[in-house]
């Protein structure tokens, strides 16, 4: 019955698939390109990223250093990537060796059988993961056991950015520390006349959901069990959708419409004094190309509740199941993933959320990005968390997010969009 419901799901939105689908690759099965020249042809699929960009701008390094292997690139807009990823592996379309993936699609996709058991490649090659931060191991891997499903890629921490200049101006010597500091940083600095505003709400992305995650987790109230069943419909809930409520008041008009790339802009255009986002954003805001805040960025962990705790979660490199070239795209995947690689990655501006330990202490990646160096101390003092891990996760996050805007705009109380979020999800999750 849950399968069923998650297929569903993803048919709903297949036409996302197709168009993301590009002609040449419409063949299903897994990658059966026929090598070229006696090499294997390994096909990898990534989400637009900094990261992506420059790992592939490395590419014919690897391909150097493994003659008999070709790499073909392909990649997605993160807008919609999980969804399109989905109705290709689920229809057989997906032609692709390697598979860039987050939590969110490595839980609909693993159940189904669509992802290769890394943990079987790891122990038949006698390959050491103990270099990877235990922190993002966990993002390649389900709740119920410790297989490794891909290996870390990306690290991500969430992070709070704010304008030191900003913040001088209104003669505010610290960053916030609770949510109530939060609030009262944002209304002080808030002067829509001046087109300056103190927060930004990046209403039409996922982070709605993750406001939500990230607030009831430093209330110690998860927000899951981890067969799904909702545990977020607490006072604690109603406390943070009217806060989150007033924060919208002190954001620019139209921000319940933003994604994500539209609130980082506008941070980095210098229009708001608050951005809580991963650590990636920091990246873009200290890039001269497309930020008027470069040296004007502050970042501190997330406002606390009642604990501390600065979220993880991440992308990982897996291997389609379907793959018929599966050594040859292990070999890959542990050159992407190496601490050498990423380290470059970083140096030469990918986003700065290292998995490999070795990195958090790297001058020459410091260097590059200066917020690296809090991660270990985040790591150690925030005990970082995810989000627990199952097949209807997507789905129970789209109905989070439908009723959480609706109560932040005034057209719904609180409590009554909690309840409805609580009654929908335990009928997506069959209960």
């Amino acid at each position: 019955m849950k399968k069923r419901r998650v297929f569903v799901l993803f048919l709903a939105v297949s036409l996302i698939g197709i168009v993301f689908t590009r002609p040449e690759s419409a063949f299903a099965g897994g990658s059966k390109e026929p090598a070229k020249g006696g090499k294997t042809v390994v096909r990898v699929l990534y989400h637009i990223s900094n990261q992506g960009a420059q790992t592939r701008a490395l590419h014919n390094e690897f391909m150097a250093a493994h003659p008999d292997i070709e790499i073909v690139y392909d990649e997605l807009p993160v807008g919609g990537y999980m969804s399109a990823v989905m109705t290709q592996l689920a229809s057989g379309s997906a032609n692709y060796d390697v598979i860039n993936f987050n939590n969110s699609l490595m839980s609909a996709a693993v159940p189904d059988g669509h992802f290769v058991n890394m943990s079987n490649l790891i122990k038949a090659k006698g390959y050491n993961t103990s270099g990877f931060s235990p922190a993002f191991s966990t993002t390649v891997m389900l709740d119920d056991d410790s297989t490794w499903w891909g290996l870390p890629w990306r690290g991500d921490l969430k992070v709070l950015l704010y304008n030191t200049e900003l913040y001088a101006k209104a003669g505010i010597t610290q960053p916030p520390r609770t949510w109530d500091d939060l609030v009262a940083a944002a209304k002080k600095i808030n002067n829509p006349a001046a087109g300056q505003y103190g927060m930004i709400i990046a209403g039409a992305s996922t982070f709605l959901y993750d406001y939500m995650v990230d607030y009831l987790s430093q209330a110690g109230n998860p927000i899951f069990k981890a067969d799904g069943t909702p545990t977020f419909n607490t006072p604690e809930a109603v406390k943070m959708i009217n806060i989150f409520k007033e924060l919208l008041t002190y954001s620019p008009e139209g921000t319940m419409s933003y994604d994500l790339a539209t609130a980082n802009t506008a941070f980095a255009q210098g229009k708001t004094a608050h951005l809580l986002n991963w650590a990636y954003a920091y990246t873009l805001a200290e890039d001269p190309s497309q930020s008027v805040v470069v040296g004007k960025v502050g970042t501190t962990v997330p406002p606390t509740v009642t604990t501390f705790r600065s979220r993880t979660s991440g992308w990982g490199l897996g291997i389609n199941s379907k793959s018929k070239v599966q050594d040859a795209a292990f070999e890959y995947i542990k050159w992407a993933t190496s601490p050498e690689v990423e380290k470059r990655v970083i140096v030469n501006g990918g986003d700065c959320d290292p998995v490999n330990t070795v990195n958090f202490s790297d001058p020459d990646v410091i260097k590059a990005a200066p917020i690296i160096a809090s991660f270990n101390e985040i790591i150690k003092s925030g005990e970082p968390y995810a989000v627990p891990k199952f097949p209807e996760l997507t789905e129970s996050r789209t109905i989070i997010e439908t009723y959480l805007a609706q109560a932040m705009l005034g057209q719904i109380e609180p409590k009554a969009a909690l309840d409805r979020m609580e009654r929908e999800i335990l009928t997506a999750i069959g209960k």
